[in-house]
């Protein structure tokens, strides 16, 4: 192998994550230190040839195994907009039978989200749903959902489901999806069909 077959350093960064690596696990398979490899993603360490070598063959035998990608398990994401009111996302939520909505802007900006559990905390403080119904979302909307784009992996996808209720998916700079935990039922059991034929 030469030289020229090495991406740049700026892309071994854009590689790991998009393969779902840490930066300690890249280096526990790498068999370097995590702080060279944050170093040398933030550019303040030169490495050699040998250990960008090293990098690369771990990340690339990553990307080539064969992984469900975002695009494969998301559902049509079902939104709203900040000035539509705490009402019409009651209403959402049980027409569709979801736990969780993003707030997103006209041209599909991530600006929030409601939950159950942010409407259920209104009600433990007190408040009557009654007296709020027609205040606009955007009083009440908590932090945005992680996003990803549609080639994010799986494994990397499971990781930020164990802090956040969902996950958005873009493509061609819009949200087009989005992944809860029950979409996680939909990945397909390898093999399966081929052991009962």
């Amino acid at each position: 192998m030469n030289g020229s077959h090495l991406p740049e350093l700026d892309e071994l960064r854009r590689m790991r994550k998009v393969v779902g690596l840490t930066q300690d696990e890249l280096a526990q398979r790498a068999d370097l230190s995590q702080s060279m490899i944050a170093k040398i993603e933030t550019g303040s360490l030169n490495p050699t040839y040998e250990v960008i070598r090293k990098i690369y063959h771990v990340l690339k035998s990553f990307e080539h195994q064969d992984q469900t990608r975002a695009h494969e398990v998301m559902s049509p994401v079902i939104s709203v907009e900040a000035g539509d009111s705490i009402n019409q996302v009651l209403n959402l939520m049980k027409e569709k039978g979801i736990s969780q909505v993003p707030v997103l802007s006209k041209n599909g900006r991530n600006l929030g989200s409601i939950t159950e559990e942010t409407l259920l905390e209104l009600l433990l403080k007190g408040e009557s749903l009654r007296d709020i119904a027609t205040n606009p979302v955007e009083g009440i909307m908590e932090d945005i959902l992680p996003v990803v784009n549609r080639k994010f992996p799986l494994n990397a996808i499971i990781s930020l489901l164990q802090y956040s209720p969902a996950v958005l998916v873009k493509a061609k700079g819009r949200v087009r999806g989005i992944i809860t935990k029950a979409d996680l039922l939909k990945v397909p059991i390898v093999n399966t069909n081929r052991t009962q034929k």
